[in-house]
């Protein structure tokens, strides 16, 4: 006789035979009833899912109650068995910040027979903190009736330590640009502008909206009316950009001004991906010793 044709009762007997590894799988109802297609559809779904997934793998009622686990889920929880979570709110193991946001989620799953894919700060059993990339989505039978909603989640911590420790460094070397004297301008390989400070803006006299352009081109362009020799300038810009040497120049202004340039090579694996160009002011030191405009 072939299993789907097995009466209910020795159907849950076999389950239960895999209990250690889908503890719970016998609380699912449908409509207050069970129904042999609906258990073996999720057998079939948990058997291949416990046994090859490499992330945590958790099965909720439509209430929001932990039915089932697998291994991984209870030890990225912290947790010995499954005993320990299984009929509990699964959003009790989200920070308070988050439960809110996370019961919307779940709830929006169910109504709508989405797939959620949203990162969340979960906790583990001693109340410490982690990570976690998280994708749900309901599980319905044959006719579209939601039996369960199924919750694959990965722990992302360390990619999220890493992302706050750039973000750190980002602020810190935002903050040194801005408070240097010089003029800072950042150009990658492609020509796109990645950084600037507001005394870069200042001295050149640039608009913001072609600042926010990110088109180091479409500054060029702007600026060399402001310069005693615009083709000069242009063409060096463009050689230093193919140039791994670091360079210095004095660039004289139609007005008067005299600027001091510094640029150095960003470096990448040892390929050139962009370039540092740092301007200083000298008008007013040019000045007071008497050197002329050559």
């Amino acid at each position: 006789m072939e299993e789907k044709n097995l009466p209910d009762s020795q159907l849950l007997k076999k389950l239960q035979a895999l209990r250690k590894k889908m503890v719970g799988i016998d609380r699912i109802r449908i409509g207050q009833k069970r129904t042999q297609d609906a258990l073996y559809e999720i057998l079939e779904l948990y058997q291949t899912l416990v046994d090859i997934s490499p992330d945590a793998v958790v099965l909720l009622d439509l209430q929001g109650r932990v039915i089932m686990v697998n291994d991984h889920a209870l030890q990225l929880h912290g947790y010995a068995g499954p005993d320990e979570v299984i009929g509990k709110d699964v959003f009790e193991f989200f920070i308070e910040q988050d439960r809110e946001r996370g019961r919307k989620d779940f709830y929006r799953i169910i109504k709508d027979g989405s797939i959620l894919r949203e990162e969340y700060t979960l906790l583990k059993k001693d109340s410490s903190t982690l990570f976690a990339d998280v994708t749900a989505s309901i599980i319905q039978d044959k006719d579209g009736y939601p039996l369960a909603v199924i919750s694959i989640s990965r722990d992302i911590s360390e990619r999220k330590q890493m992302e706050n420790k750039l973000s750190s460094n980002e602020s810190m070397f935002r903050a040194v640009i801005e408070a240097t004297i010089d003029g800072i301008l950042v150009v990658d390989g492609k020509g796109k502008v990645c950084h600037y400070n507001a005394r870069f803006a200042d001295m050149w006299q640039i608009p913001e909206a072609l600042l926010d352009m990110q088109d180091d081109e479409k500054l060029l362009e702007y600026v060399l009316d402001q310069l005693a020799d615009p083709d000069a300038f242009v063409a060096k810009v463009h050689n230093l950009y193919k140039s791994r040497e670091e360079d210095r120049e004095i660039i004289y202004f139609k007005n008067g001004r005299v600027f001091e340039r510094y640029s150095a090579p960003l470096l990448q694996n040892n390929e050139i991906s962009g370039r540092v160009w740092s301007f200083r002011d000298i008008s007013d030191r040019r000045s007071k010793s008497g050197v002329k405009q050559e």
